[in-house]
């Protein structure tokens, strides 16, 4: 769990000497990993695949002033991906459309052998 801290008031700079400092609500963000295997040989196998999960709790008063964001999603079309992984992605995906806010951008690229850019960056306001 990552809660960041706040500057401490007299650390502060106002732009403004009548300006109060009064701390910052900050958002909290939580990360979870989960391997594809339990344990790995680097001897055998380099390269294994791993979920992450980012929680990110905002603060009401943060919402207003939110930056849009632009998110770029690399989906596995490979034939490896069935069953539960394919069940995952799509639930994922799921989840970034649904919390995508509407002046947030979305851009979709398809990974088999090679990259094949779906579609840009496009607005989630309809």
């Amino acid at each position: 769990l990552f809660t960041p801290s706040t500057v401490p008031d007299e650390d502060m700079v106002n732009a403004s000497a009548t300006a109060s400092a009064a701390p910052t609500a900050l958002p909290t963000v939580t990360v979870n990993t989960s391997p594809e295997y339990r344990e790995v040989s680097l001897a055998e196998n380099s390269a294994f695949h791993v979920r992450v999960n980012v929680h990110y709790e905002e603060v009401e008063a943060l919402s207003a002033c939110k930056v849009p964001l632009d998110v770029v999603c690399v989906l596995d079309n490979s034939g490896s991906m069935t069953g539960s992984k394919l069940d995952s992605l799509k639930k994922a995906m799921d989840f970034v459309i649904n919390t995508l806010g509407p002046n947030d951008r979305l851009s979709v690229v398809n990974f088999n052998s090679h990259p094949t850019v779906l579609h840009g960056l496009l607005k989630m306001n309809s």
